[in-house]
């Protein structure tokens, strides 16, 4: 049987009763947006009106409530005050974009640039400051163009949430000189994860 939450003690953190809950607006760790169905499945009921969406929680407190995952990342219209268009007004398609399961990232040392990693592995180089670092990211390849891609991922500041969209290459694409040029100090780097066992070979 569930529990009610009757006579709890000031510090229970069952999720009902003591620390404060709610159910609309779940808590997930870390690695939540590296598995398939944090993707898929919404995981939270609207406030306003109880359909299901996705939350998101930016690392500054700010809520959002999502129809549907990866650009154009329309939010729900009843907690959308600004636009219930699409979160950013970029109109971008979303034919062709799938999740990217982003296990661990990391910032090169100019902090010009950064790499992720999903489940599998596979690791991207990324042209850019990072966005956040615990939220959906979504990726489409670029047609014609072996080894780029463009992410899409969620970036807070004083309490907005915007899409922030990144060039991304994979190791293979170093090959052009004009794309090593970006990232020169990245072999290195990535070599001193791999020695440390944070990133697959």
């Amino acid at each position: 049987m569930g529990c009610n939450a009757h006579n709890h003690p000031p510090d229970c953190q069952c999720g009902w009763g003591g620390e404060p809950h709610d159910p609309t607006q779940p808590d997930y760790d870390s690695d939540y947006w590296a598995h398939e169905a944090s993707h898929t499945t919404p995981n939270a009921c609207c406030p306003v009106c109880d359909a299901r969406v996705f939350f998101y929680r930016s690392p500054e407190g700010g809520v959002v409530y999502f129809d549907e995952l990866g650009p154009p990342w329309p939010k729900h219209p009843c907690t959308d005050r600004k636009s219930p268009a699409h979160l950013a007004g970029q109109g971008v398609a979303k034919a062709g974009w799938w999740p990217f399961l982003a296990k661990f990232s990391g910032e090169l040392i100019s902090g010009e640039s950064f790499f992720v990693s999903d489940t599998q592995g596979r690791l991207l180089l990324v042209k850019g400051r990072r966005g956040e670092r615990h939220a959906p990211v979504w990726i489409t390849s670029i047609k014609g163009q072996r080894g780029r891609y463009h992410l899409s991922t969620l970036k807070t500041h004083k309490g907005q949430t915007t899409e922030v969209v990144y060039d991304a290459y994979t190791l293979q694409a170093l090959a052009d000189p004009a794309i090593l040029k970006q990232f020169l100090e990245t072999i290195d780097v990535l070599e001193d994860y791999r020695w440390a066992g944070r990133l697959e070979p």
